[in-house]
């Protein structure tokens, strides 16, 4: 039987070893999808701790502190996604060497951090090509 009970962790256990029929990988899939529906915020404080190392609490007080917009272009965030239709949520944006949180970003201005692998001297030197 692919149902779940109470053994969720075991499923996944499971999975992790690719012991699961296709069926009960539909059932895990489905599963996971509705539990995400029913507490989206459970699934964003989960991925923002394992990825960057604070809460949901820490990503909105910083949201927050900066006004709900970017920390660049001090502009709301813009950009949508094309299967939900939702505008994004600003982006964690962090220093790759030390994993600190700087602010949270627009789509676009991180993209030109990231687009500059956060190299000051392409972001000077972008600078002294606009005002040529």
């Amino acid at each position: 039987n692919a149902e779940f009970s109470g053994t969720n962790f075991f499923w996944h256990k499971q999975t992790l070893k690719g012991l699961l029929t296709e069926e009960q990988k539909k059932c895990l899939r489905n599963w996971v999808k509705l539990d995400r529906e029913e507490d989206p915020d459970k699934y964003k404080d989960k991925t923002l701790r394992r990825t960057y190392g604070i809460s949901l609490e820490n990503y909105r007080d910083i949201k927050e502190s900066q006004n709900d917009t970017c920390a660049i272009c001090k502009q709301p965030e813009t950009s949508f996604n094309p299967k939900t239709k939702k505008v994004f949520e600003l982006a964690v944006d962090h220093c790759h060497s030390t994993s600190r949180v700087r602010g949270l970003l627009c789509t676009n201005c991180n993209k030109i951090l990231g687009h500059a692998k956060d190299n000051k001297q392409i972001l000077e030197s972008a600078i002294k090509y606009l005002d040529k």
